[in-house]
Parts: structure tokens; C-alpha cells; sequence
């Protein structure tokens, strides 16, 4: 809770807004994640007695908070190898562990998470990327209706549930300095 933006590891908000899309009651394209709260916020209608609407609006009030939030443990276990990754936060490797602490005020945003994974299988010549990572860390700051972010965060575009059409989301994340739009407004001719 608290961030700027959404990843698409989270499968039932992610139902909850292509439902809310193909009910026309959310004007904002989602084929882009990260996607940010604000694009979301500016452009769900107000939808009166609709569930959906009034889970949507509590979860944008959960992400309005603001200051240090709780920092939070990872664990993961795996004993099958996958050939395939999908959007859900599976571990890389057989044994990981981290934590994760998020900041957030008026106009930056932080979030570092540390991440060691172990008993990691080697790729095709032999290496082995094991360690300590930083994953999903950023820094973004918003001016504006644009919104500016360094960190390693995993981006992805297409309507896949499973996986990214376009872009794999096998690999990590590199290290990126992104510009965004905050609020998706189309342009005027």
C-alpha cells in the first residue's frame, strides 16, 4: 500500500479493473504496468451503487497514504523449476528472502527492496544469478501530469494474464530512468 504505481502481480485487482474497463465505467488503457494510481483515480467514473467501483475507490484511498509505511518480509520456496514465469510474485530461485520498506509523500515516492536468492540453476553457459537484488526498488518524483522514476522495476506491455505478449517477463528488471504520463488524457487535434 502507498505507491505511486501498479504491477500486474496482483490478479484480482487487475480482473476487477478490465471489468470496470469493459463496463465503461474506467476510461484509462491497460496494456502498459506499470499503470499509475493517478491515470486510475482521475478516470474511473463515479459509479453509484456498483461494488466494484466503491472496492476500486477504497483501494485508492489504502494507496493515498503517505510517510514510512510497515516494512515488510519475503520469503519464497520453489521446488519446481518453471519454464515460464507468470505476473504472480514467484521466487527465482529455490530459497529466497528479503524485505521491502516504502516511502511516499506529496510529490516523491520511494521504495527499496532487498532480495538475496539461493539454489538458483545456471542458464545455458553456466551462470548463476544469485545474490542480492534490488527488484522492484525505485525513486520517482511527479511534476505535474509527469512522473520521473530511476529504479529497477519490471515493465511489461500487452494484454497477457499470464505473461507479457511483447516484452518477456523471465528476465529481471534492469536499471531504468523512466518519464510517464500520470493521468492517460488523450491528446487534442
Amino acid at each position: 500500500m502507498g505507491e505511486p504505481f501498479l504491477g500486474p502481480n496482483d490478479p484480482f485487482l487487475r480482473h476487477e479493473l478490465r471489468w470496470l474497463r469493459d463496463a465503461d465505467q474506467l476510461k484509462a488503457p491497460l496494456n502498459t504496468w506499470p499503470i499509475s494510481w493517478g491515470g486510475i483515480d482521475a478516470r474511473l467514473e463515479q459509479g453509484g451503487d456498483d461494488p466494484v467501483v466503491g472496492r476500486m475507490r477504497d483501494r485508492l484511498d489504502e494507496e493515498r497514504e503517505t510517510g514510512w509505511l510497515r516494512p515488510t518480509g519475503i520469503v519464497g520456496l520453489r521446488a519446481d523449476r518453471g519454464v515460464v514465469r507468470s505476473f504472480l510474485e514467484e521466487p527465482r530461485g529455490g530459497v529466497s528472502g528479503g524485505v521491502e520498506q516504502k516511502w511516499m509523500g506529496d510529490r516523491f515516492a520511494g521504495k527499496l527492496r532487498l532480495t538475496t536468492v539461493g539454489d538458483v540453476e545456471p542458464d545455458w553457459r553456466g551462470r548463476k544469478d544469485d545474490g542480492l537484488q534490488f527488484d522492484e526498488s525505485y525513486l520517482a518524483g511527479r511534476l505535474g501530469n509527469w512522473s520521473a522514476s530511476f529504479g529497477q522495476v519490471g515493465r511489461h506491455w500487452g494484454p497477457g494474464w499470464d505473461g507479457s505478449l511483447i516484452l518477456s517477463n523471465n528476465a529481471r528488471p534492469v536499471p531504468a530512468f523512466s518519464v510517464d504520463r500520470r493521468i492517460p488524457e488523450p491528446f487534442e487535434t
